[in-house]
């Protein structure tokens, strides 16, 4: 299946539709935290399904179902290509291509089940997301979202050496 996520803002909030146009998924930004922030997934009644914490200055997010934690993504040291290590209760997920410029897939348990691509010349902030799978379609689209922040850190980090120059 076809989703489009698309972000209206940066870090603020995104819509996750399906093929036809109807939103199915919400993060919203819940609030600031010390050295990080917080948001919500939800889904189209704006129940709140899971939450997405980070903490600290370093690229390391928690998801939450309820009170307990189900998954941990960071972003890993590496001078090729960006890299990050994903830790969950859910499964064994694993990442390859390059999120930065949101063209990878994602693997659960050793199996490709979704593609994430995003076209070049996008006026709104738009990428894709097909999936072969649909159980654990949530958790899938959540570590979409976190790695499209973690792109969005690296743009900003590379926009602010660029006025250090």
């Amino acid at each position: 299946m076809r989703y489009s996520i698309t972000m209206r803002s940066a870090l603020s909030s995104v819509n996750i539709k399906d093929e036809n146009d109807n939103i199915l998924y919400k993060v919203k930004h819940a609030k600031k935290i010390s050295f990080g922030y917080n948001m919500l997934f939800m889904d189209s009644n704006d129940t709140v399904k899971y939450s997405i914490v980070k903490k600290g200055i370093g690229s390391k997010y928690r998801v939450y179902e309820q009170e307990k934690e189900i998954l941990e993504l960071k972003k890993a040291a590496s001078l090729l290509k960006p890299k990050v290590s994903i830790k969950s209760s859910k499964g064994d997920f694993s990442v390859k291509g390059n999120f930065n410029k949101h063209k990878y897939t994602l693997s659960k348990n050793n199996r490709v089940v979704a593609e994430i691509s995003k076209k070049m010349i996008n006026l709104k902030n738009v990428y894709f997301f097909d999936s072969t799978v649909q159980e654990g379609i949530e958790l899938l689209l959540i570590v979409s979202v976190i790695l499209d922040n973690l792109a969005y850190e690296h743009e900003q980090s590379l926009q602010r050496s660029d006025y250090d120059d």
